[in-house]
């Protein structure tokens, strides 16, 4: 069912398995517009526990699933409560049942500012030591090359890592959180699998006390259902709102896109062969001169109305 795959922006009309007056609450139909630090958790039988304005992100999802889980009206055997939004984005398609997001920093001691306990003082030196730790596999010039790169970029900015050998870079987006979720969907969209958030414009991520780097999974990386803009990783404003991209539904005939997780989409069609549209969509992306082959091939995203990012394929699916 298409509302249980949603991973959009928050919207109640896509909601599943919930009764229309739970919908209708006003802290439901008014999340989008409440203040932040906010989550939703969802339950099938019990519908949705909303909070908002709190301390933190993960206190907000931490919070939003404890209401869930400790309602009354739950019983045991009826299944867990799952993360339905962190901020304004859905992720119930995660199937989380705790909260996502990272701890935040602790407080720095009275005073001056202090770095990270056991970490060097510097950013470049936090960060290196950081891609040191979590990639090991990743070689030491390439690392001394990503951070520099990472230092010099502008505003606003983010770094992951995807253990034990590789990372991903984002840089120039409106707002440090847009740079938190593209620099993650595309790391996963790169490597196959959830990356480590390691800093956002000047920050670095505290280690966790316990040592359990968190590796976030991003929904719109794993969606697979029809093709929609707004489920399109790692991409800009500008690319969703593209012409050929809001049309994309309506191109009649055999018809494929290919992506890059550079924030990149390439179109095409063919009036006699799939296999062709998707050759195409393919060989134009990995033929983008504004990329001239850099950070790996593209990727099969969409095959007719259907998306495929999934399967992570560098060729055509449809047969000859």
């Amino acid at each position: 069912m298409p509302r249980v795959r949603y991973a959009g922006p928050f919207n109640p009309e896509r909601v599943p398995a919930v009764r229309s007056k739970e919908l209708h609450r006003a802290e439901v139909t008014g999340y989008a517009a409440t203040p932040a630090p906010k989550a939703i958790a969802f339950h099938a039988s019990l519908g949705l526990h909303v909070v908002s304005a709190a301390a933190s992100q993960r206190a907000a999802e931490e919070q939003a699933l404890g209401a869930c889980n400790r309602d009354p009206a739950r019983r045991a055997n009826e299944g867990p409560c799952y993360l339905y939004a962190a901020g304004n984005l859905v992720v119930l398609p995660l199937r989380l049942g705790a909260a996502m997001s990272a701890a935040p920093p602790a407080a720095s001691p009275p005073g001056v500012g202090q770095p990270a306990a056991g970490l060097p003082s510097s950013l470049a030196e936090t960060l290196a030591d950081l891609l040191a730790r979590l990639g090991p596999a990743y070689p030491a010039r390439s690392r001394e090359s990503r951070i520099n790169g990472y230092m010099e970029a502008v505003q606003h900015k983010a770094l992951a890592v995807f253990p034990p050998g590789a990372s991903w870079r984002t840089m120039g987006w409106a707002s440090s959180a847009q740079a938190e979720e593209r620099v993650l969907e595309a790391c996963q969209a790169r490597n196959g699998g959830p990356c480590i958030l390691l800093a956002v414009n000047e920050t670095a991520m505290r280690p966790p006390t316990d040592g359990k780097w968190l590796a976030r999974a991003m929904p719109r990386v794993a969606y697979d259902g029809l093709f929609d803009p707004a489920q399109l990783p790692a991409a800009g404003d500008g690319l969703r709102r593209r012409a050929d991209v809001v049309g994309y539904r309506d191109l009649a005939g055999p018809k494929a896109a290919a992506f890059h997780p550079w924030g990149r989409l390439f179109i095409a069609s063919d009036p006699a062969s799939q296999r062709t549209a998707e050759t195409r969509a393919l060989a134009a992306c990995n033929d983008d001169p504004g990329r001239k082959g850099e950070a790996g091939p593209c990727l099969l995203c969409a095959a007719g109305d259907q998306v495929v990012l999934g399967k992570r394929s560098t060729a055509p699916l449809a047969a000859q």
